[in-house]
């Protein structure tokens, strides 16, 4: 369901801003202002399984590509 909803979202029509917005709320449970870096590691997940699926990549590619981006763009703390 998830990664139906995001296709959907980035997809959709609407400013980057908004979407972006509306990503967050998707994906952050704890609605606080900050998202958690185990929220932000699964949207990414999701959100690489949906663009996969939709431009026919294979899924171990992405999450391979997901992890080298982590230790690059995650910080040390725990929120995001």
């Amino acid at each position: 369901m998830f990664e139906i909803l995001s296709v959907l979202i980035v997809y959709a029509r609407g400013s980057l801003e908004d979407r972006l917005k509306v990503l967050f709320k998707l994906y952050c449970f704890e609605e606080e202002d900050s998202m958690q870096q185990d929220e932000f590691k699964f949207m990414i997940e999701k959100l690489s399984m949906s663009f996969g699926s939709t431009l026919s990549i294979k899924k171990a590619i992405l999450l391979e590509m997901v992890k080298i981006a982590e230790s690059r763009i995650l910080p040390e703390k725990e929120q995001i």
